[in-house]
């Protein structure tokens, strides 16, 4: 747990490394705090794959970058596709604030943030925590018979680290598959490009101005309550069907193997 932890905090203080790295630069060019935000994001989050890519801290071999069947990715990709109108809808009933601001919203549609957000942002992440910290987990003793509790502790981590309550839903569930798929198959690929796509759609999405009058919630996007709620369940249900397709696909290629061994290869124990 302890070296999860340490895990977490060393990707924190690259954050602040890369806002020190790219202070002054953005001062001399004049550059807006959105603006430095984002490259100091870019910065931190290369420098931090490259700090955590190194062999003795997690596994990276060709199992971590291949999976079979390739259909596999699309599926990811569609389920996370599919989870974005129900992940919009519960946000907006519970009412939970989102902490980024229009400033940084709308840098996030430029070809710097659509790098930093949508590209280095994901890579890095997912060999944080489907990496690093999950491998730690399943590592940890008292959890070590029980890798569902270190997958939904992972998934957890992931949602809270966002700091943004609008984030946290959507990351936690996204972060339960993404975790059990590395756990089943040793791959760290879906999950980076299910997290890249997600991050990209978003990045592109706020490339293109939004016309004047265009709906701005899931409610307005429909005429009536009912067709809101047969669209959010139709995309709900299509998200939960292609989620037990990728099951059925990692059940009939992977043979699940003990806790033991699946944390020694994601820790990079030999």
């Amino acid at each position: 747990m302890w070296k999860a932890i340490k895990y977490i905090l060393i990707y924190l203080a690259f954050q602040v490394l890369g806002v020190v790295i790219v202070m002054i630069p953005c001062h001399i060019l004049d550059a807006d705090e959105a603006v430095m935000l984002v490259s100091a994001l870019a910065v931190a989050n290369l420098l931090f794959c490259l700090y955590i890519s190194r062999k003795d801290r997690i596994r990276l071999d060709k199992q971590s970058f291949t999976i079979r069947p390739w259909t596999m990715l699309l599926l990811t990709i569609l389920a996370v596709f599919f989870f974005i109108l129900p992940e919009v809808e519960l946000i907006e009933r519970l009412d939970l604030p989102n902490n980024l601001g229009d400033e940084l919203d709308d840098v996030g549609g430029t070809v710097l943030g659509l790098i930093s957000i949508g590209i280095l942002g994901p890579i890095a992440e997912e060999l944080l925590f489907r990496g690093a910290v999950l491998g730690s987990l399943l590592e940890w003793k008292p959890i070590r018979s029980m890798p569902w509790i270190a997958i939904v502790l992972s998934a957890a981590i992931f949602g809270l680290v966002h700091m943004n309550p609008a984030q946290m839903p959507g990351a936690i569930a996204i972060g339960l598959l993404y975790g059990w798929l590395v756990y089943r198959t040793g791959s760290l690929l879906p999950g980076i490009i299910g997290h890249i796509f997600n991050n990209s759609l978003a990045c592109i999405l706020e490339m293109f101005p939004e016309e004047e009058g265009s709906p701005e919630t899931v409610a307005e996007m429909f005429d009536s309550p009912f067709l809101e709620f047969l669209a959010v369940a139709g995309s709900l249900f299509i998200c939960i069907v292609v989620v037990k397709a990728i099951v059925r696909q990692v059940n009939e290629h992977y043979i699940p193997q003990e806790p033991d061994l699946v944390a020694d290869d994601l820790s990079g124990q030999q």
